[in-house]
């Protein structure tokens, strides 16, 4: 899923990275092992077996589109795929987000991010394709969220990661679109079955039900949601028992989502108390008109984050 990364350092420029992480889920095979065994089996080095991954992928035709877009996101980010790729504990997507500021003009900051997809180590060929090909999607298509912004909100987050291009809706469906290409329907889970339509497409409308049946989690939902003034009016939510559920946090995503939510807006506040502790601290240094610019910052810093922090 996702997990917080923010420092704050002062040198010749101020910063601090953000990292979130989303996700673990969970035809043509290569002759060099079948789909039940360890994904790493299929080559000498973690690199050779990656490469082999993404040659079953591409021999559906999604799949063959989403792996050369990939190729292109990695180069916009002057790597190679093969080195966007990591093995991990976990299979997520790393979008890291690094905020950076001038002492001397702490009002302007500069803000640039960078994704790593990590493959659970632990899965075999057939569920290493359907994760690879899940993280990929965020991986591609995913836009970079800033949760330092004032537009940053409970609403906006939860519809960007579970409806938005490249969120959870997206990645599910392509998972199950790979899976169905290369392995076809016999080797499909429960869950794209259940979305799965005569033709052999996959129904979003359906997907995106899935992702808001709460089970037994819709009651800490509504709290959740209360707590941050958001209306679920709106939302599909439902208390079916829920088939899809964040490995990360162990609650349907909607309830993931405000966890997650909750915990960035935390680490943000206490990241900005800092760094209006430093300009507060050097004021002398600043512009004459810095100290009008900190006093409307500390307004909207006290509005924003009294829910979150201790000001």
């Amino acid at each position: 899923m996702k997990r917080i990364i923010l420092i704050l350092l002062l040198s010749v420029f101020c910063s601090s990275s953000f990292a979130s992480k989303w996700g673990k889920r969970g035809g043509l095979i290569s002759p060099k092992a079948d789909r039940s065994s360890s994904w790493l089996s299929l080559g000498k080095s973690e690199s050779e077996s990656i490469n082999e991954l993404l040659k079953i992928i591409a021999t559906s035709g999604d799949g063959d589109k989403l792996v050369l877009r990939a190729r292109m996101k990695a180069r916009e980010q002057d790597m190679l795929l093969i080195e966007s790729i990591k093995v991990g504990d976990v299979s997520l997507t790393d979008t890291t987000l690094i905020r950076r500021f001038s002492p001397s003009v702490p009002s302007q900051v500069e803000y640039r991010s960078k994704s790593i997809v990590y493959l659970n180590r632990n899965l075999n060929i057939r569920d290493a394709v359907l994760d690879l090909s899940h993280e990929l999607t965020h991986f591609v298509f995913k836009k970079t969220f800033n949760p330092y912004k004032d537009t940053f909100s409970a609403k906006g987050f939860l519809a960007d990661t579970i409806e938005s291009r490249g969120g959870e809706v997206d990645a599910f469906i392509m998972e199950c679109q790979v899976g169905y290409q290369v392995f076809g329907t016999n080797h499909l889970s429960e869950q794209c079955m259940n979305i799965l339509k005569n033709d052999g497409s996959f129904s979003r409308n359906k997907a995106i039900r899935e992702f808001y049946k709460l089970g037994l989690n819709y009651d800490d939902f509504l709290d959740r949601a209360s707590k941050l003034n958001l209306n679920v009016n709106h939302l599909p939510i439902s208390r079916e028992t829920e088939m899809l559920v964040s490995s990360a946090w162990g609650a349907p995503y909607p309830n993931a989502v405000l966890e997650e939510y909750e915990t960035i807006m935390s680490k943000v506040c206490r990241n900005d108390k800092k760094r209006l502790s430093y300009i507060e601290a050097n004021e002398g240094r600043f512009p004459a008109s810095a100290p009008r610019r900190y006093k409307t910052m500390l307004a909207d810093f006290k509005k924003r984050c009294g829910h979150f922090i201790r000001l």
